[in-house]
């Protein structure tokens, strides 16, 4: 996205989860927002305005862009490896506390 537009596009990662479960943390990411989808509003204006709406509005059209996208590093699925070979998250033993 900076390359794109020729200016360094600061951004900030946010992990908003949807449900009805409570959220347990045991510390909180210092580089990272973590909210649920109820709390992110509320999360994002206590930040303040870091844009105005006609820059997010340029940014939003740079991003739709598929050019934007072209030159990205990519790395294909196969290099993912979340579980041991064979196995899903469903396969794994509950662990008791």
């Amino acid at each position: 996205m900076s390359a794109a537009v020729g200016l360094a596009v600061p951004v900030t990662p946010v992990l908003a989860f949807v449900g009805s479960g409570v959220i347990s943390v045991h510390g909180l990411p210092k580089d990272c927002l973590v909210a649920t989808h109820k709390e992110l509003d509320r999360l994002l204006i206590a930040g303040g305005a870091r844009i105005s709406p006609a820059t997010a509005n340029k940014l939003s059209a740079v991003a739709e862009h598929p050019a934007t996208w072209a030159n990205a590093p990519y790395r294909p699925a196969g290099d993912y490896r979340f579980q041991p070979s064979g196995q899903t998250a469903a396969d794994k033993r509950a662990t008791r506390r």
